[in-house]
């Protein structure tokens, strides 16, 4: 519990500090403040110190000044002693996490969103409050582990990423067999042992390639068919060369000539009334249909295949082009180490005889073809494929024998990065793997705990909530109350008349921003913070700012009650202020006789505001406020409270003498303040009240009589009135005051 503070230069506060017994916070402390008096700085001061955030001081710097400080001294003396606050030091000595306040701030940014909904944020936010300290603590407690497991997360795929990056060069393996290998004794001699064996493989496997090729290459002129250029196309052409010679100019070359009849024969459309394809005139002279079926001849489909087929022939045997792949080839296998012991000049020699006959059908393809050169060529490259059929046996299989050898020689070359340029790495990397399987284990026992504490308080909390919200007369209940923990859920479920009223939605959804008034969404979150002060059993200081600003006189009188009901079975020190005249004088009225209370205002002059003793029967500034004195004299005749009663009975004569003074301005003068006196002054100028009953009535109502107290000589002492004297003395007073 804290009883002295001391400010300066933090907002208006440039100098203040509470002194004496009077001004020493107690038990319950009340503190009245005007708007811009420093009620708000004062709250942030405590929220400074509860959070240990020197910014919301900061940000509240008395203009003009340098340097801040606060301290704030508890009643009981412990290790920590006093809590200060300098702009030297720019934080607390020591936190104090058993303060919890409410304000606007808690509202605002804690409970609603600014669309004034209660979103998943506000839940979780609203639920770290409510479970307090010790939840705090379990919080913290995980978010360090998941932030452990987090970080050895991270080291673990910056691990897996950088060798998914890099397997290729580091034998292709998958990298949890990567991780698990096992440390070869002599890695490098095993390696190069392998890499030897891998080239020979390798060798073998290119041997093999090459003489495939060979094959294939002799393979061509074993199966070469003769056939097809065999094939002899006899036309009498001499009608064409004639044609050619008569009609077409000379510059024209025969070449370009035959190729222009042989499209032309291509797009021939034979029929009875056949257009010329070249000039697409009709057809009618016989020498015309003669030339057209002479080159119909000549230009068919037979003659097509015939130059294919001399095409053919003239790719597959060129005049140099066989020696040269040979050799090529040759010289490819000995740069391997193999030496091809074959002879092809005897198929090389034939290549002219070849050559010339494919020549001579191009120039007459109505000649005999001479095939014996192939023929000889095919009988030849048999033998030639035979041999290398029986070489390439010698080769069989190289490709699973280096598969092999492969597998192992990447195994081994894995084997020597893992334990030499990845050593530390996957080191790091195992140890962040172990230390995430015991971080979650802990991690979840945690949880564990945590949820059953939050489970704990569920239903004393929901039990709290609706007891208050049904003192204050609310249409709504919260149906489930479950704390939320790590589960998708909502943390509340309100209710009205049975329907459910939804945390956030649209505006045409049954939402607390739609169904709740402001003070119902107030008295929400004020429930929500009471029923914590009520089930924390580590809150020692309960600060509360203007807690009932949003309500009616019936609902301030009600949360007042609440807020006494809650703590009166606690040791919870209350520091509650108020700018509201009326519910300060409610607050006196109920508490104003208790020593453990302490009734404080912050006062504003030339040196700023000061924390000063404060009695709202006594105090100017309240005496002006009649209103108050009213209110309390109206609540009083329902109450069954007698020490709100006498309060308010009090009042009658401070509401008396302010309708005077109000009625007679310029008769009563300031001096004049009593209410006897004030009579005596109007009776004197000739007033109403020289022979007016009514002073009579006053003096009746004010107990001027029997039960007067004059206590300097003895005469009428006090009387003990009952409750309901009091009352109609409050129900008279109504009646004489509308009389003056």
């Amino acid at each position: 519990m804290f009883k002295k503070i001391e400010i300066n230069n933090v907002g208006r506060f440039k100098n203040a500090k509470t002194e004496g017994d009077e001004q020493f916070f107690k038990k319950n402390t009340f503190i009245y403040g005007k708007n811009t008096f420093g009620k708000s700085t004062l709250t942030s001061i405590f929220r400074s110190l509860k959070d240990n955030k020197p910014d919301y001081i900061v940000g509240r710097k008395t203009i003009g000044s340098q340097k801040q400080a606060v301290k704030i001294i508890p009643e009981v003396t412990t290790p920590i002693g006093e809590y200060r606050y300098t702009t030297d030091e720019n934080k607390w000595s020591a936190e104090s996490k058993d303060i919890i306040v409410f304000d606007n701030h808690f509202v605002r940014e804690s409970v609603y969103t600014q669309n004034q909904q209660i979103g998943p944020d506000q839940q979780k936010t609203i639920e770290a409050f409510m479970l307090g300290s010790k939840g705090s603590e379990y919080n913290i407690k995980i978010a360090g582990l998941t932030e452990l497991i987090g970080e050895n997360t991270r080291t673990q795929t910056s691990t897996s990423n950088e060798y998914s990056r890099n397997k290729h060069l580091l034998g292709g393996l998958a990298f949890d067999i990567f991780l698990a290998l096992v440390e070869i004794p002599d890695v490098d001699k095993e390696i190069e042992k392998n890499q030897k064996e891998l080239d020979k493989v390798k060798n073998s496997e290119i041997i093999s390639s090459k003489l495939k090729s060979i094959k294939v290459l002799l393979e061509n002129y074993q199966d070469f068919d003769t056939s097809k250029i065999s094939e002899k196309l006899s036309v009498n052409s001499d009608l064409i060369a004639s044609h050619f010679d008569t009609h077409i100019n000379q510059e024209e070359s025969k070449q370009s000539y035959s190729s222009f009849l042989q499209t032309g024969s291509k797009m021939r459309i034979p029929g009875e009334n056949e257009s010329c394809p070249f000039c697409t005139q009709q057809i009618t002279t016989e020498s015309a249909k003669e030339f057209l079926k002479t080159i119909d001849l000549i230009y068919n489909e037979n003659y097509r295949n015939l130059q294919k087929a001399i095409k053919g022939a003239e790719e597959l045997f060129p005049k140099d082009t066989f020696s040269a792949e040979i050799e090529k080839i040759k010289t490819d296998l000995e740069q391997s180490g193999y030496t091809l012991d074959l002879d092809f000049s005897d198929i090389d020699a034939l290549f002219p005889t070849c050559k010339k006959s494919i020549s001579d059908k191009k120039d007459d393809l109505a000649s005999d073809f001479n095939g014996a050169s192939f023929l000889e060529i095919s009988k030849k490259v048999k033998v030639h494929i035979a041999t290398i059929d029986a070489e390439l046996v010698k080769f069989q299989n190289p490709a699973d024998r280096k598969t092999e050898i492969e597998k192992t020689l990447n195994e081994l070359l894995a084997n020597k990065e893992r334990f030499n340029s990845w050593k530390e790495r996957c080191e790091k990397y195992q140890k962040a793997k172990k230390d995430n399987e015991g971080l979650s284990s802990q991690k979840s026992t945690l949880w564990d705990e945590y949820l059953a504490y939050a489970n704990g308080l569920s239903s004393s909390m929901l039990t709290d909530i609706n007891t208050i919200l049904g003192a204050c007369n609310c249409d709504f209940e919260v149906q489930s109350f479950s704390f939320k923990g790590n589960q998708r859920q909502d943390l509340f479920v309100l209710g009205m008349s049975g329907n459910p009223i939804s945390n956030d939605g649209g505006d045409n959804e049954m939402t607390i921003k739609n169904c709740l008034s402001d003070s119902d969404k107030w008295i929400l979150a004020l429930s929500f913070f009471l029923a914590t002060v009520k089930n924390d059993t580590t809150i020692n200081v309960v600060v509360m700012d203007d807690p009932v600003s949003s309500f009616d006189s019936d609902r301030k009188r009600i949360i007042l009650t609440e807020i006494k009901r809650i703590l009166a079975s606690t040791n919870k020190q209350l520091i509650l202020l108020t700018h509201e005249k009326g519910f300060y004088h409610l607050i006196h009225a109920e508490n104003g006789s208790d020593t453990s209370a302490v009734f404080l205002k912050i006062a504003l002059d030339a040196q700023g505001s000061d924390l000063v003793a404060c009695n709202p029967n006594e105090d100017p500034e309240f005496m002006s406020d009649y209103n108050c004195w009213i209110a309390d004299m109206k609540n009083a005749t329902s109450s069954q409270d007698l020490a709100i009663v006498k309060n308010a009975h009090s009042c009658i004569r401070k509401v008396i003498e302010h309708v005077l003074k109000i009625k007679y301005p310029i008769e009563l003068t300031k001096e004049i303040n009593t209410v006897g006196s004030m009579l005596d002054k109007l009776e004197e100028v000739g007033g109403p009240y020289s022979t007016n009953s009514k002073r009579t009535a006053i003096d009746t109502v004010l107990a001027n009589l029997t039960h007067h107290d004059n206590s300097a000589n003895g005469q009428y002492p006090v009387s003990q009135l009952g409750i309901e004297d009091y009352k109609k003395d409050i129900r008279d007073s109504f009646q004489l005051i509308k009389s003056l």
